[in-house]
């Protein structure tokens, strides 16, 4: 038997992938003029999972992301940590490593839009990362494209970077990205053994305008069920009310 869990805030509307099982806090722009077109964050690489969870992997991977996402069913654009290798990651490898059992993968995804009908997620090369790498991620929309990237800045990957630019209309129904999500979302048979904290660390995001951001940031709460555990930082606003600043957003285990 297979079991999901994902764990989530969500600043907008829910989107549920098919077979998910989604635990989350929902806050949604409530002006449609308005929009997220920046995020940026950084996240030191948490431990692996535990070994026994390494040595029986099942071929079922474990993601923990913030992201962007343009609504119902909405794809997101999102920097992923991942364990396990999802099959459509083919995009290769930055470095010296490669993808193993015992290793995190840094890469960058857009997900098309459901309704699109589009085979594959837009997959960036992936870094390979170790346990207190510390990495800065960005997401922006410029002149129409989605453009991603991923930094090592410090330990075993260091100097090392992975970029995604892909147009909107080739994956996405629509450039408005009204959500912004943080998330971890687990695959396979072993998810009740995950056992440690992942924490986005600064994590901004800058609308197009003013319109409803401060009272969506300010009404974020954290969470906790029978899935596990969504804590959220100090809030800061900034650029004139368009910027909502949390020094962190961090998913734990139940």
């Amino acid at each position: 038997m297979m079991f999901l869990w994902i764990l989530a805030i969500i600043f907008g509307l829910v989107v549920a992938q098919p077979g998910a099982h989604t635990v989350a806090i929902a806050m949604i722009l409530p002006d449609s003029s308005n929009a997220w077109i920046e995020l940026s964050f950084s996240m030191t690489v948490p431990e692996l999972p535990p070994l026994e969870v390494m040595e029986n992997w099942d071929g079922n991977p474990w993601y923990f992301w913030c992201g962007l996402q343009t609504g119902t069913p909405g794809g997101p654009i999102q920097p992923v940590l991942m364990w396990g290798k999802p099959t459509n990651l083919d995009s290769g490898y930055i470095g010296d490593g490669g993808w193993s059992q015992y290793s995190w993968i840094e890469a960058l995804w857009l997900v098309p839009d459901l309704t699109l009908n589009l085979p594959e997620a837009f997959v960036s090369p992936g870094i390979d990362v170790s346990p207190g790498d510390e990495l800065i991620l960005n997401v922006v929309l410029v002149d129409g494209q989605w453009r991603q990237s991923a930094s090592c800045v410090s330990g075993s990957c260091q100097n090392q970077m992975t970029t995604l630019n892909v147009d909107w209309d080739k994956g996405l129904s629509t450039s408005v990205a009204n959500t912004l999500v943080c998330e971890a979302e687990l695959y396979g048979d072993y998810t009740n053994q995950w056992n440690f904290d992942v924490t986005f660390k600064d994590v901004s995001v800058l609308a197009a305008n003013s319109d409803g951001v401060e009272s969506v940031c300010a009404n974020q709460v954290s969470h906790s069920d029978n899935g596990g555990y969504v804590t959220v930082g100090n809030l800061e606003m900034g650029m004139d009310g368009r910027m909502c600043t949390w020094d962190y957003i961090t998913v734990s285990p139940p």
